[in-house]
């Protein structure tokens, strides 16, 4: 799967041009061009921080320490 492919190309043109015809994913106007490549520059980031570790703990999250502590209401 491609970078290019994440990326909702219809509102993105929308975003940037206010039109949803404008920027497609096979054509990007000169004009868009640097927004473009700046976008898919974060998501290549972006994966690679995936691949190399980020966010590498367990679905959920570290579990409750869950041991039982006295109340010390006197």
């Amino acid at each position: 799967m491609s970078i290019k492919d994440l990326i909702n190309w219809g509102e993105f043109s929308r975003l940037l041009s206010g039109d949803r015809m404008n920027i497609r994913k096979n054509r990007i106007p000169q004009k868009y061009e640097a927004a473009t490549n700046s976008i898919i520059k974060h998501l290549q980031d972006w994966e690679t921080e995936l691949q190399n570790g980020f966010g590498k703990t367990e679905a959920g999250g570290q579990k409750e320490n869950k041991t039982a502590q006295p109340d010390e209401t006197d």
